[in-house]
């Protein structure tokens, strides 16, 4: 299992950037604060982060210096870097442009991540598969509260099957509650290694424990911190 850091995001939040405000920006405005976060989970035992570049393909003019700074924020933390990419850009060929600055700075795994709509992350994977030296490529998807569907609609195990034929190396869910993402696990298990990222909830770790051996990829979403990740890897 890969041990992942939690949302960057709302961990920035407590050095006062505000909610809803992408984190790109910060790379270059309050970098300290970056590297306060990325220490804070590298201190908590995780070995990987998500490149801080969930927005970056909303801003394609600006995609390689943004994701050099990503990366070098990352690696200069002690952790390893995976690209990241929500589903942010007007056309799916800005996500095989910041697959390639990605494989550019020595990274060559990437996660589309937070997709609702199937049909978009699939254009998504086949854009950024585009790239012959880009490794994995996860997808990540935000499933309904019962966990069996795509937020925008569609089965998530059809869904998962048609990721892995497309050129998905993993499959996985985020950005839901740890109960959620456990339903899902239970259907995605078989088809892909899986990513799971559950958002924050009451006493985190218990909650994501008793699947936390299903995933290949583990980590947190919104609400994670490193002392949620640090309870976990410490129970593990």
């Amino acid at each position: 299992m890969h041990r992942f850091a939690g949302g960057m995001a709302t961990a920035l939040q407590a050095h006062g950037l505000p909610p809803y405000t992408p984190v790109e920006p910060w790379l270059r405005t309050h970098p300290q604060h970056i590297e306060s976060v990325l220490n804070g989970f590298q201190r908590a035992g995780c070995t990987h982060a998500l490149t801080p570049t969930f927005m970056a393909a909303s801003t394609p003019e600006s995609l390689p210096s943004t994701v050099h700074l990503a990366v070098k924020a990352v690696r200069d933390a002690g952790v390893l870097p995976w690209g990241s990419s929500g589903p942010v850009a007007a056309h799916p060929d800005t996500y095989a442009a910041l697959a390639q600055a990605l494989v550019d700075e020595g990274v060559t795994s990437l996660t589309l991540e937070t997709f609702t709509d199937g049909d978009a992350a699939l254009q998504a994977l086949v854009a950024v598969r585009s790239i012959p030296q880009l490794t994995d490529v996860v997808v990540s998807v935000v499933p309904t509260d019962d966990g069996t569907h795509l937020l925008g609609g569609g089965n998530l195990p059809t869904f998962a099957h048609r990721a892995v034929a497309a050129g998905a190396t993993g499959v996985g869910v985020n950005c839901v509650a740890p109960d959620v993402v456990a339903r899902s696990a239970g259907l995605l298990a078989g088809i892909a290694p899986l990513w799971l990222f559950p958002s924050g909830a009451s006493d985190w770790a218990a909650a994501v424990h008793p699947f936390a051996a299903q995933a290949t990829w583990l980590g947190g979403c919104c609400g994670v911190d490193a002392a949620c990740l640090n309870a976990l890897w410490s129970s593990l």
